[in-house]
């Protein structure tokens, strides 16, 4: 332990004294660590770690809320027993955490009194309490609800101050965010097991994935609207200069935001596929110029070692289709291949044709996909995740949506063997007569 200000707070090597001269560096330091977590490191470990270090505490426990109780989603105790994930207790029977929900803000208290009023748990999750001295608990909110529970203890004698309180408020509204990102995530992929156990014998399994698409889209799509324009106000200089610290944040925020508009109107492209019938919307068009606008339309997203190449026929590939619908087709599978291709290298767009059928070939060399992969490709929601690819960002509609406008066409789409270990991937589409 060391002192750090003329007050006396004592804090452990690497943790801040919290207060307003230090207040604007340590949040948009936490904002960066909360949203850089590298592939495989828990969000949630991140945070507790954070709470524990910044608190100078001995334990830190996240419980996300669940209705009328609490669950356990992670807790980081170096020297102690840890409490178990997945345990649940009732949300209103343990008094700092309800305190805390009604006054919106950190309360502290000691042992005794919160595990005196604490009922309707287990001995044996009760005994995980054996030790510790005073428990400080933070709501963690976002969209306007409680969404979990952060509590940090202490073994030690000495209570926590009202520095701790702003301390953990400020990481509990700073990782309030990322973290319903990661509980949003957890409930997705909990919905999505239940579905497909309930879709086994099911004929309407498609409807009701379709309905789910709908449903998501839409309510995502207004508060990313609202979020979308306040950011483009602040960037804009609407409330006046940004501060220097807060720059990075706005960054950070601002290709959070475009990386969710891309994910939402994906799920909205997906979810129409099947609204209106190709032939309504057909006209006769040029291959080569759709290829071309679906190419131009990625290149910004390409990175300085990417190589975009588009070769075309002399003469006009003619086809009857919907252009809009076609373009996005081929603009997911080009996207697609600059986006699995992180290193960067050639992605190569070649246009044919022989009597009766226009072929558009993207080939790339970056990630690759697995033999054993293949099958979920064009599968709703069935994106391949992998070590190398987990980072990039997806939900596994593009090449669903691909495969169902090339085949209303009468066409088709397929990975098909390339030269040189490349990953090619092959839309066919009938020519006009």
């Amino acid at each position: 332990m060391k002192t750090q200000d003329g007050v006396g707070r004592r804090t452990m090597p690497g943790a801040h004294t919290f207060n307003q001269a230090t207040a604007a560096a340590l949040i948009p330091e936490l904002v960066e660590d909360f949203n850089s977590a590298p592939p495989g490191e828990s969000l949630i470990a991140r945070v507790l770690h954070r709470a524990v270090l910044e608190t100078r505490s001995d334990r830190g426990v996240i419980s996300w809320i669940d209705g009328d109780e609490m669950i356990v989603a992670g807790c980081h105790d170096p020297f102690g027993e840890s409490v178990p994930t997945g345990s649940r207790w009732p949300l209103g029977g343990e008094q700092l955490s309800r305190l805390a929900l009604a006054a919106g803000r950190p309360e502290a208290g000691t042992l005794d009194e919160a595990v005196a009023s604490i009922a309707g748990i287990s001995a044996a999750l009760r005994a995980t309490y054996d030790g510790l001295s005073h428990l400080l608990v933070a709501p963690i909110s976002a969209g306007g609800e409680h969404i979990a529970i952060l509590c940090v203890s202490r073994r030690r004698s000495d209570g926590f101050t009202a520095d701790d309180s702003q301390v953990l408020d400020a990481i509990a509204r700073t990782a309030a965010q990322p973290l319903r990102s990661v509980h949003l995530d957890e409930v997705l992929i909990e919905a999505r097991a239940e579905l497909a156990e309930r879709a086994a014998g099911m004929e309407s399994v498609e409807r009701v994935k379709t309905d789910l698409l709908r449903l998501a889209s839409h309510e995502l799509r207004s508060p990313l609207t609202v979020l979308h324009g306040y950011l483009s106000l602040i960037r804009g200089g609407f409330f006046g200069d940004i501060a220097g610290p807060l720059d990075e944040v706005m960054k950070i925020l601002e290709r959070r935001t475009d990386e969710m508009n891309g994910l939402v109107n994906d799920m909205l492209v997906a979810a129409r596929v099947e609204d209106i019938p190709v032939r309504a919307q057909t006209e006769t068009v040029d291959v080569r110029a759709l290829v071309r606008e679906a190419a131009e339309s990625v290149a910004p997203r390409a990175s300085a070692q990417h190589q975009l190449h588009v070769e075309l026929p002399d003469e006009p590939v003619l086809a009857r289709v919907d252009s809009e619908r076609v373009v996005l087709a081929l603009r997911n599978i080009i996207d697609n291949a600059v986006k699995y291709s992180p290193n960067g290298g050639e992605v190569v767009c070649r246009v044919t044709d022989d009597a009766e059928t226009a072929r558009i070939r993207v080939a790339d060399h970056g990630l690759g996909i697995a033999p054993e992969d293949r099958d979920k490709l064009f599968t709703r929601f069935g994106r391949v995740v992998t070590a190398a690819n987990s980072h990039i960002p997806g939900i596994g509609l593009g090449l669903y949506f691909t495969r169902e406008v090339a085949r209303r066409h009468g066409g088709d789409v397929a990975l098909v063997d390339g030269d040189d270990h490349a990953t090619v991937f092959e839309l066919t589409l009938p020519l006009a007569r």
